[in-house]
């Protein structure tokens, strides 16, 4: 390789990194914001302030402050819905429950900052795209079992995490998964 496209390519890491790292910021950023205030009295301006970075660089990976809950709730939502896959796996129940209240547990302060600011609406809309993703082909019985089991493990996490989260994720696992064998 030449030592031109040596220098090209680890500029191009770089500014993969730079913007990777920038996003964390914003990211953060906001979530620190909504422990402070409303979702809708922060401003681009406070997220840029608060996560010391250039306006161009918040308009150059988001387009709002809106992008950014996006953002979060698509993560939240992934991971979230990976459980959510090996849950409705029969011999991967338990584990598919497990690994959503592990990532609630672990994830505490973004649902704390969240809930607190009043997002949960908006996030569960947002969150709908996942729900549609996972049930598509499906109808009948098998689809509104999907939206059931979906629906319901996620009220049954946002009620456990506003509860304390006084029981293990490992207790929630046994618990939603004595409820989802119960129903089959």
């Amino acid at each position: 390789m030449r030592s031109d496209d040596v220098r090209r390519e680890n500029l191009r890491i770089s500014n993969e990194e730079s913007n990777r790292i920038t996003v964390e910021a914003i990211t953060m950023a906001l979530m620190l914001l909504l422990s402070e205030k409303s979702y809708d009295k922060i401003t681009v301006t406070d997220i840029i302030n608060k996560a010391g970075v250039s306006r161009s660089g918040f308009y150059r990976n988001f387009k709002s402050k809106e992008a950014v809950v996006n953002r979060v709730s698509d993560e939240i939502g992934d991971a979230l819905f990976d459980g959510y896959a090996k849950a409705s796996s029969e011999e991967t129940t338990r584990d598919g429950f497990l690994a959503v209240f592990n990532y609630v547990k672990e994830h505490e302060g973004y649902y704390k900052m969240m809930l607190g600011a009043d997002v949960p609406a908006y996030m569960i809309l947002r969150l709908r795209g996942h729900v549609k993703e996972i049930t598509k082909g499906t109808d009948g019985p098998t689809l509104y079992k999907q939206i059931c089991t979906i629906t319901a493990t996620l009220i049954a996490a946002v009620e456990w995490f506003r509860g304390g989260m006084r029981e293990s994720p490992e207790e929630m696992a046994d618990i939603m998964t004595g409820i989802f064998n119960s129903a089959r």
